[in-house]
């Protein structure tokens, strides 16, 4: 995912402040907590997004979503980014901070979706084949979705891997559909 140059220095800021704090478990929980809660709540994004809400209103908001469930560290920082008029871009700011953390880390995230529950095993032979490819630790996560009918569909960042039987039809249809429109 691609982040402006202003979400990409403010992450790098936040980062190194809780690393000086030795905060950084801390503010990523709280900064994950608050892009939860972006991510589920259209009207959060509509405001912090609104250029023609006061950047004031901005701050009044995401601070009363940080008052019960951040650190003071985090807290501070979204006064920081609201007293040099960065308010508007917290959200932003936060889903950056969250990829930087997990590249130091070494760590890449990883959605599967299946048609039913996968077996240990297949678990750990798309992660195992995943941290080859990527040369980075993978935390998977499943979600389950009856309508690809079997198989799997991996998403890595931008990166979608449609191992799914619904595509693989798809791609049937499409071939042979094709193919009768050739022949006529």
């Amino acid at each position: 995912m691609r982040f402006s140059k202003v979400a990409t220095v403010y992450a790098n800021s936040l980062y190194n402040y809780a690393s000086e704090k030795n905060k950084i478990a801390e503010v990523f929980d709280d900064v994950l907590s608050v892009a939860r809660m972006a991510r589920k709540s259209a009207d959060l994004r509509r405001v912090i997004g609104n250029p023609t809400v006061k950047h004031s209103v901005k701050f009044q908001v995401i601070s009363d979503v940080a008052q019960n469930n951040c650190t003071e560290e985090t807290k501070y920082f979204i006064k920081y980014l609201y007293d040099h008029e960065r308010i508007d871009a917290v959200l932003e700011i936060f889903e950056a901070f969250l990829v930087l953390k997990d590249e130091r880390e070494g760590l890449l995230r990883v959605d599967v979706c299946s048609a039913e529950t996968l077996s240990p095993e297949q678990k750990a032979g798309i992660i195992s084949r995943l941290e080859v490819k990527y040369a980075k630790h993978i935390e998977l996560t499943e979600k389950i979705d009856p309508t690809i009918i079997g198989g799997f569909i991996v998403t890595v960042g931008d990166t979608i891997i449609d191992a799914s039987v619904k595509n693989q039809l798809t791609q049937i249809k499409k071939k042979l559909i094709s193919a009768s429109f050739s022949s006529n």
